[in-house]
């Protein structure tokens, strides 16, 4: 996923982040979530401790959904059966999923 001027975020994999990446969303406009990682012999400051783990803190919960498709439902592959067939089983799975995740609070509901 590149820098685009139509979009506002840019949750980008820091293993594929450098700071050309970083300065062309910044002159963009666009919202750079992705975390910092540290220089060779420069570890990371206390602030960016701070800003990885506030960006951390989404991101798992994002991760967790996805967790929940490949483990508990073997979600690993998708057979081309059609876009809207695909469309639809991703959808309920997506919803199973946060059922999944929310079912301890449902249960003392």
């Amino acid at each position: 996923m590149g820098v685009k001027n139509a979009t506002v975020r840019e949750p980008l994999n820091k293993g594929y982040a450098n700071d050309k990446k970083q300065r062309r969303a910044k002159a963009a406009g666009v919202l750079w979530a992705v975390k910092a990682k540290a220089k060779p012999g420069r570890p990371l400051s206390a602030a960016q401790r701070r800003r990885n783990r506030r960006f951390g803190k989404v991101r798992a919960k994002v991760e967790h959904v996805f967790r929940v498709l490949k483990c508990q439902f073997g979600y690993r592959r998708v057979r081309y059966r059609g876009i809207a067939k695909n469309g639809a089983q991703v959808f309920a799975l997506l919803a199973l999923a946060n059922l999944f995740l929310a079912r301890r609070t449902l249960a003392s509901a």
